[in-house]
């Protein structure tokens, strides 16, 4: 598994008599994990299947990058800006899931999925800087994420309208992980409830699959020692596969 992680944050500099500055955090990283599943087909109309994916550790390795230093932080910094690596740690969930569809007839398919992820792995961000400034408070440490285990539960159908062309919609909804007391504008995360369209077109040995989402987050309401304050999301998802068959 590779992953890569990138944050921005604005730095408040008015005590300092300066515009905020800006503080960037980029990084890669790769882990290696296992999956497993099985398939049971009970039933010509009847599929079910049962998935396992392992956790992973991954280890980000990037730098970050300072800009708009206040002036009576530069002689600490060496300038206006600033550049040293660092990395940071992350441990993605084991997950389970199960799933079920039912050829309803010839041309509609039903599905019903469950998923669980233990996100109760995140239990803390660890930062690790290789150049600190001290005086500054650019140090290496770690804040706490406490993130709860959640399910997130799908339902969706498939009209196939001919031997090429299929057509898809479907709901899911998605439990936050992120508990009120950590909730930052970092993760301002929430409920979610998700409505997709997509298709199917098969070319020869050629599958391409297109969809389309539409995510609305419940607004999250915190009151915390980081950041109190209500948050409002929205998010489109788009995305298309290319497969062919052997």
């Amino acid at each position: 598994m590779i992953s890569k992680t990138a944050a921005e944050k604005m730095i408040d500099q008015s005590s300092l008599g300066a515009e905020d500055g800006k503080m960037k955090l980029e990084g890669i990283g790769g882990g290696w994990g296992y999956n497993f599943g099985i398939l049971f087909i009970p039933h010509e109309k009847i599929s079910i299947g049962l998935a396992y994916r392992s956790r992973i550790k991954i280890t980000h390795e990037g730098k970050i990058k300072l800009k708009n230093i206040a002036p009576d932080l530069q002689p600490l910094f060496g300038g206006s800006s600033f550049e040293t690596d660092a990395e940071t740690p992350a441990e993605f969930p084991e997950i389970i899931s199960f799933g079920i569809a039912y050829r309803l007839t010839r041309d509609w398919t039903l599905s019903f999925d469950l998923e669980w992820f233990g996100w109760s792995s995140f239990k803390e961000s660890e930062l690790e800087i290789e150049d600190e400034i001290p005086e500054a408070n650019l140090t290496s440490g770690s804040a706490p994420l406490d993130w709860k285990d959640a399910w997130t539960v799908k339902a969706g159908a498939e009209y196939q309208i001919n031997e090429r062309l299929s057509l898809r919609a479907g709901y899911a909804y998605v439990q936050t992980q992120v508990p009120e007391h950590t909730l930052d504008a970092y993760t301002p995360d929430s409920n979610q409830h998700n409505f997709s369209l997509g298709l199917g077109y098969r070319i020869n040995t050629l599958i391409l699959d297109f969809f389309y989402m539409a995510g609305f987050f419940e607004d999250r309401v915190a009151d915390n020692a980081i950041l109190s304050g209500t948050y409002e999301n929205f998010v489109h998802y788009a995305g298309f596969s290319i497969g062919k068959e052997f």
